[in-house]
C-alpha cells in the first residue's frame, strides 16, 4: 500500500526587532487511506536543528505551540512564560533547541494536514547571524511504510535593507 505525505513550508513573518522570523510547516496526507503516524513532541516536525547545505552555519526551528521549548540562550534555559531572547545586534540566536524524548501518535485522514508554526533562530556560534543559503531539516514521520525521512529546505536570502 502506497502512502503519500506532502510537506509544505510557508513564511508567516520575517524577523523584526520584536520577533524572530516565523514559518509554518505542514504535512498533508495526499493519499486515500487514513495514516497512523508517529512524531516527536512537536508534530509534524520535531528535529529542530539544521546545517546550511554548504556548511558553515546552523539554524533552529522552535515550535510556537510549546513556547520556548528547550531554548537555550547563553547557557540559561528559558521557562515557558518568558519571551524569547532579545536579538543581539539584530540577530535572533540561541545555543540550542532541545528535544523532548516524548513520542506522539496521530491519525491523519486523507486530505487533512497537521501543521505547526516555528520561530527561526540562528546558532550563537555562527560567524554571521544567519548567512544566506539553504538549511536542510529532516524528519521521519513513522508509519506503516514511511521509514524514510522527509526533508524541508529553508532558504535564507540576503536582506535588501527594507
Amino acid at each position: 500500500m502506497e502512502h503519500s505525505l506532502s510537506p509544505t513550508v510557508e513564511v508567516v513573518s520575517h524577523a523584526t526587532e520584536a520577533t524572530p522570523a516565523r514559518v509554518e510547516v505542514g504535512l498533508t496526507n495526499t493519499g486515500d487511506d487514513t495514516l497512523d503516524l508517529s512524531f516527536g513532541a512537536t508534530p509534524p516536525f520535531s528535529d529542530h536543528g539544521a546545517e546550511r547545505v554548504d556548511g558553515g552555519a546552523r539554524a533552529y526551528l522552535a515550535p510556537d505551540s510549546r513556547r520556548n521549548f528547550g531554548l537555550d540562550h547563553v547557557n540559561d534555559d528559558l521557562s515557558a512564560d518568558e519571551n524569547p531572547p532579545a536579538p543581539t545586534d539584530g540577530c535572533w540566536a540561541v545555543e540550542d533547541v532541545g528535544h523532548d524524548l516524548l513520542a506522539m501518535s496521530s491519525q491523519l485522514e486523507p486530505g487533512k494536514t497537521i501543521s505547526e508554526t516555528y520561530s527561526v533562530f540562528a546558532d550563537v556560534e555562527n560567524d554571521d547571524c544567519l548567512p544566506a543559503g539553504t538549511y536542510r531539516f529532516e524528519e521521519s514521520a513513522g508509519g506503516p511504510s514511511s521509514d524514510s525521512p522527509w526533508v524541508i529546505d529553508v532558504i535564507v536570502k540576503e536582506s535588501n535593507g527594507s
